[in-house]
């Protein structure tokens, strides 16, 4: 597993600071939810308590132990979750009407884990992938911030064409749904939700505090009224398994 991949090393951050979903995302998702459903990379269980609070029966599954281990700290609403990567599931042939992945499909569009993801559901069930829209990525001043610190060049992640992806591995692509809003962040918030980006992991432990503290100030400078507008742009993309 990638460096860029260890989010258990960020998994506090994570679940303190990284937001919910838009209800409208939400209530627009489990409008195709029926049966039973899988969250595939549910990290630490955001989106699936989201789900499971709106009555559906849903279980969780992320590759990284330190994740599912924050997930499994909420006592309600109950939800069983488990350690399994995408590509290699312990779960039944056919055994979901319904896989979601809420955010977290660019780490595992690769046709191993879509090929696992078939596999586990149901013909004609769904895969309901939420994605940052393609093209739609905001200036990232912290990133700025912290390679001026570090001299670092931070690894970008890029978007992933859910559609196409789907496409080439056997998915048929029936809906695509686009959504945007904004989110305003205190600047600590803003700042604790940085060091749950998986970029963090590259900054090195010993420059931290420095990075944080050229931030803050930037954004002292910055922002008006303390408070930092973050676009969500959302893409959903459901996909039929035949």
């Amino acid at each position: 597993m990638g460096i860029t991949t260890r989010f258990g090393l960020l998994s506090n951050a994570y679940d303190a600071a990284r937001p919910h979903y838009a209800f409208e995302v939400i209530n627009y998702i489990i409008s195709f939810c029926f049966g039973k459903v899988l969250d595939v990379g549910c990290g630490t269980g955001i989106a699936t308590r989201q789900l499971a609070e709106k009555g559906i029966a849903v279980v969780g599954c992320d590759g990284d132990e330190k994740m599912v281990e924050v997930a499994r700290r909420y006592q309600s609403p109950p939800i069983d979750y488990f350690v399994a990567p995408a590509d290699t599931m312990s779960f039944q042939n056919k055994e979901f009407d319904i896989v979601t992945a809420f955010s977290a499909f660019h780490w595992f569009s690769d046709s191993q884990s879509v090929a696992e993801i078939r596999r586990v559901l149901k013909q004609n069930g769904l895969f309901i992938v939420t994605e940052r829209s393609m093209g739609s990525n905001y200036h990232d001043e912290f990133r700025q911030c912290a390679t001026e610190v570090t001299g670092i060049e931070l690894p970008k992640k890029e978007g992933v064409n859910v559609k196409q992806v789907f496409e080439d591995n056997g998915l048929t692509s029936i809906v695509i749904k686009n959504f945007q809003y904004d989110l305003e962040y205190s600047i600590e918030k803003y700042l604790l939700y940085m060091q749950s980006r998986s970029y963090w992991n590259h900054v090195p432990i010993e420059q931290r505090e420095e990075v944080l503290a050229y931030a803050r100030s930037y954004f002292q400078r910055t922002v008006k009224e303390g408070l930092i507008l973050v676009p969500r742009h959302y893409q959903v993309t459901i996909g039929r398994s035949l």
